[in-house]
C-alpha cells in the first residue's frame, strides 16, 4: 500500500464521522492484502479502534473493526483500559466476548444489569460464549416484564423476554418457578 494511501485512510479514521469512517475501512479492506505490510495493518487496526472511541456513531465502525484478525485484541483490551464510554467499552466487549477473551465478560454484565442499549445482543454474546455471570440480572428483567395475554402481536418488550428466554435456555439454565408462572401461566 502506497504511503499516500495510507495517510488517506488514516486521516479518514481520525474524524468523528462514522460514515468516512466507516469508508475508510472498506477502502482499506478492499486492498489486495499482499499490498499490506505488518506494521501498516498494525496502524490501521489501532486508528480504526481510536475510530470506534472518537466516531459519532460507534456501532458501525465497530462492525468493521471486528473483522480484523487477532491483531486488533490488545488495541480492544487497551481501549477497555481507558475511561470511555459505556457504549464504545461494550462495543470492544462484544467483539473481544466474541474472540473469546474474556476481559470484555465484566462490560457485558454490566451492561444486562443496567438494560444499556446493547443488553440484549450482550446477554446473547454472554449466553453464547458460556458465561452465566449475567443470569440474575435477566431474571430480574423476567420478572418486570409485563405479559399481554391478550395482544394478537408480540410488544418489543415480549420480543427481549422471548431473547432472554433463548439466552437461558442456551446456558441450559431452569427458569425460576416464579418467572415460568407469571410467563406461561403455569
Amino acid at each position: 500500500m502506497s504511503d499516500l494511501n495510507l495517510s488517506s485512510i488514516l486521516s479518514e479514521l481520525s474524524t468523528c464521522d462514522s460514515d468516512r469512517q466507516v469508508m475508510a475501512l472498506d477502502q482499506y479492506f478492499r486492498l489486495p492484502t499482499s499490498s499490506v505490510s505488518e506494521s501498516q495493518n498494525r496502524s490501521v487496526v489501532s486508528a480504526a479502534v481510536k475510530a470506534m472511541e472518537i466516531s459519532d456513531n460507534p456501532y458501525p465502525v465497530a462492525e468493521k473493526v471486528l473483522r480484523f484478525g487477532a491483531e486488533k485484541i490488545q488495541p480492544l483490551i487497551d481501549l477497555l483500559a481507558r475511561n470511555t464510554s459505556s457504549e464504545v467499552a461494550t462495543l470492544a466487549a462484544l467483539i473481544l466476548v466474541k474472540n473469546n477473551y474474556n476481559q470484555g465478560v465484566p462490560f457485558l454484565v454490566d451492561e444486562v444489569k443496567h438494560s444499556g442499549v446493547y443488553f440484549v445482543i450482550a446477554s446473547r454474546a454472554l449466553a453464547s460464549a458460556g458465561c452465566a455471570d449475567h443470569v440474575n440480572y435477566v431474571f430480574e428483567k423476567l420478572r418486570q416484564h409485563t405479559v399481554f395475554l391478550n395482544s394478537e402481536f408480540p410488544s418489543t418488550d415480549d420480543e427481549v423476554a422471548l431473547s432472554l428466554l433463548n439466552d437461558l435456555d442456551t446456558l441450559n439454565v431452569q427458569v425460576p418457578s416464579d418467572i415460568r408462572s407469571k410467563l406461561y401461566g403455569l
